[in-house]
């Protein structure tokens, strides 16, 4: 049993590709794959739920239901996405440097009295 563990071990860490330093592995694909699966497949079960649990107690016709169900879908799609993209790169210890734009002024005096008031006398 120990040889079976190692050897699926040793084939999900091959390396498929590199992009800059990070390595992507069987196992990097895989877990990509299964975490999309299960992310639409929730976000199905969230989007029916809400069209007949939620959305069929208004009002709304049922093409409006479907329209808002669809959004609520993507919405969590979107959120799902930058999650698994955030936790890949936390796992992988990546950040994305931003460029930084620092002003540096030489030889500006800087008079820090406050302006005198000029008022108008009768």
């Amino acid at each position: 049993m120990t040889g079976l563990i190692e050897t699926l071990n040793r084939v999900l860490d091959v390396t498929l590709f590199r992009l800059g330093e990070t390595a992507f592995t069987v196992w990097t694909l895989l877990y990509l794959t299964i975490f999309l699966a299960v992310l639409f497949y929730l976000s199905g079960v969230i989007r029916h739920w809400l069209i007949s649990q939620v959305l069929s107690r208004t009002t709304l016709p049922l093409g409006e239901r479907d329209a808002v169900g669809s959004i609520f879908r993507y919405v969590v799609i979107v959120i799902g996405l930058l999650i698994a993209v955030q936790a890949a790169f936390a796992h992988q210890n990546l950040t994305f440097p931003y460029p930084q734009r620092d002003i540096h002024i030489r030889n500006v005096p800087i008079d820090l009295k406050p302006e005198s008031k000029v008022t108008a006398s009768s």
